[in-house]
């Protein structure tokens, strides 16, 4: 009986796995918050002005995920120099407030740094804008 029973758990939790998985497909990006965008766009382009900030939220909201959105993971409650930015961070909630109705970034849905070598994702792109010390990419 013990062994039929954990047959019967180890199949149901089989199955779950299973569901758990095509539901995944269903729904492959989650769409990123705003206060989640907000933190995204600080740790991509905290050292930059509003006109960059926004053209970076327009990318992340294109891409609708935080697939590949590395900055997006960046701790700033750790961050002394966070607590001190206080102008940074009304910055940033404006250029992630005007994101919803620009386009700087010329439609673009990459992005990367000047001081950076052209990454080999880029190779198939196009370089639709440049603002700053960022160049946006375009398939």
């Amino acid at each position: 009986m013990i062994t039929f029973l954990r047959l019967l758990l180890i199949a149901f939790l089989i199955s779950m796995i299973f569901i758990v998985f095509e539901v995944g497909k269903a729904w492959p990006n989650t769409i990123i918050t705003e206060e989640r965008l907000l933190h995204c766009v600080l740790g991509e382009a905290r050292s930059q002005g509003k006109n960059e900030m926004q053209a970076i939220a327009e990318v992340i909201r294109r891409r609708g995920s935080e697939k590949g959105v590395y900055g997006c993971s960046v701790d700033f409650s750790k961050e002394k120099a966070y607590m001190r930015a206080v102008g940074k961070i009304k910055m940033a909630k404006k250029a992630v407030s005007g994101s919803l109705k620009s386009n700087l970034s010329n439609g673009a849905t990459h992005f990367e740094g000047v001081k950076f070598k052209k990454p080999y994702w880029a190779n198939s792109m196009k370089e639709v804008s440049k603002i700053g010390d960022t160049i946006f990419y375009r398939k």
